[in-house]
């Protein structure tokens, strides 16, 4: 493979790292001109309901109060099922009528019945006492499209503007796809060739076979198809014509995407590179800082000011504070820390993969010009998130609120848990998430400090997670550094923080 251990220090286009050596987690980030302009996080270890994924469940009870299901799919909590999420079936001639799909779908509810097998997929994740949501109008995503099995039609994604170009792609992918399934042809889709759509249908349908085949065969609660192979998802979400370089830090990830490059994108076979070096792979581009960044509560603003973000179950509330920006317009300085705020919030929502309800209280401004051109300069810098939307205009209070489509757990409720010592009052970091993070930062200083015996002193709880989780991981770096790794255990003794870690000689 092409190997790659040295940084470069300027990226005249967007380069993708992958960071897959501590096991237990992969992120992944884009760079453009060095700085941090996408994060995937994909924790690989603990809950395998993952948004995506498709059940064969059973129809456990039914809710009429609350239009509902609840479904077993064989996790610990029963899924949540929108009644109104059920396919009906129904002719061809019915699924002509859109009086008629409304009408049958309601005929669906007095159908369904407990003990019912029932094929869905997940919407959202469980998150803390939650069970997860889900649908049964499944579907599958591609490189270029969603099929969608129990629907007809063929849609284009809103993101993709110019009408001549999706009159192009409609009609490309309405003289391909056969007409009892429903395509949604996705922004990815803009510029590709026929003959790249139509490889994409003849995958699309060949996994849906493959899925139907299975049900034929399976009894519930049973997984039909999952959405978690990292390769697949680096393919279908991250890729874009503009990336340059891929740099993965681990060869079974390396591998596993070059085979599946070979097949799907062969073009990028060559940008893919095996990152070699025993400094931490973000460390050498300079972007562990910035990713740190993404759990912290106040993020800076370029003039002084500042955002305070919060997130509860409920929803994200975020503050925009003026700090020490300087001005003698107070107008003007509000406008202007108001424009650096709302970029900052649009890059963040779509970092930390925040969703929900989200209200945003901005800094006053008097002019109702200025209001209007803060929210017109928020809804441009959203346009690239892939998240479904609803913007509501600002109110007379400054409060510009939106709902942003939570499709998995966010990036603090993925990497923290509610904290023991306070009753759950705040968070700390996950055992896992802690072990990963003491993991990188002892290659880090074994980089700088060979040793050959060092010790990594942790709490209780970190330490069994390390010993029992990512064992593996441990004698890996043994061998790369050519040293004894001890783990301690902190005695309670309060000298480590309850996520915290510390590395000394041994």
């Amino acid at each position: 493979p092409h190997r790659h251990n040295l940084a470069t220090v300027f990226y005249a286009m967007s380069i993708v790292l992958i960071n897959a050596r501590e096991a237990a987690e992969i992120r992944t980030v884009t760079l453009s001109n060095g700085k941090v302009v996408s994060f995937h996080y994909v924790r690989l270890t603990g809950s395998d309901f993952r948004t995506g994924n498709i059940y064969l469940g059973k129809i456990v009870s039914i809710e009429r109060g609350l239009a509902a299901a609840f479904v077993d799919i064989g996790s610990d909590k029963h899924a949540f099922l929108p009644l109104s999420n059920i396919p009906s079936e129904k002719t061809e001639r019915e699924r002509d009528s859109e009086q008629n799909e409304k009408k049958h779908r309601k005929m669906g509810f007095r159908k369904t019945r407990v003990g019912q097998s029932i094929l869905v997929q997940i919407v959202r994740e469980a998150v803390e006492n939650k069970g997860a949501q889900l649908t049964g109008f499944i579907a599958i995503p591609g490189r270029y499209l969603v099929l969608s099995p129990f629907e007809r039609g063929v849609r284009v994604s809103r993101k993709i503007e110019e009408e001549e170009e999706r009159e192009r792609l409609r009609k490309m992918v309405s003289d391909i796809a056969p007409p009892n399934f429903a395509f949604i042809v996705r922004t990815a889709a803009q510029g590709a060739r026929k003959l790249d759509i139509a490889k994409d249908t003849e995958y699309l349908l060949r996994l849906y076979k493959r899925i139907d085949d299975t049900v034929k065969k399976s009894s519930p609660p049973s997984l039909m198809y999952s959405d978690t192979d990292f390769a697949t998802r680096v393919v279908r979400e991250i890729l874009s014509p503009d990336v340059e370089e891929i740099i993965v830090d681990e060869e079974e990830q390396f591998k596993r995407l070059e085979e599946l490059l070979k097949v799907t994108m062969p073009r990028f076979l060559k940008s893919l590179k095996l990152y070699d070096s025993l400094r931490p792979l973000f460390d050498s581009y300079g972007v562990e800082e910035q990713v740190k960044t993404l759990q912290e509560r106040e993020v800076p603003l370029p003039s002084g000011g500042r955002i305070i973000i919060e997130q509860t179950e409920a929803l994200v509330s975020i503050d925009v504070n003026s700090g020490s920006t300087k001005g003698s317009d107070t107008e003007e300085t509000s406008y202007q820390t108001n424009i650096e705020a709302v970029e900052e919030i649009a890059r963040q929502l779509q970092l930390r993969d925040l969703g929900g309800l989200i209200v945003i209280d901005l800094i006053d401004m008097k002019s109702k010009e200025r209001r209007s051109a803060v929210e017109r300069k928020f809804r441009a810098m959203m346009r690239s998130d892939r998240a479904k939307l609803t913007l509501l205009p600002t109110n007379r209070l400054g409060l510009l609120i939106l709902s942003r489509q939570k499709l998995r757990p966010s990036l603090l409720e993925l990497t923290t848990t509610p904290c023991d010592r306070c009753n759950g009052a705040k968070r700390v970091t996950a055992p896992l998430t802690s072990a990963a993070k003491a993991l990188r930062k002892l290659q880090s200083y074994l980089a700088s400090n060979p040793s050959e015996r060092v010790k990594l002193v942790l709490p209780a709880n970190v330490t069994e997670a390390l010993f029992n989780e990512m064992r593996k991981t441990l004698l890996t770096i043994e061998q790369r550094f050519k040293t004894k790794i001890y783990l301690v255990p902190d005695s309670g003794s309060e000298k480590i923080p309850v996520d915290g870690f510390e590395i000394l000689p041994a």
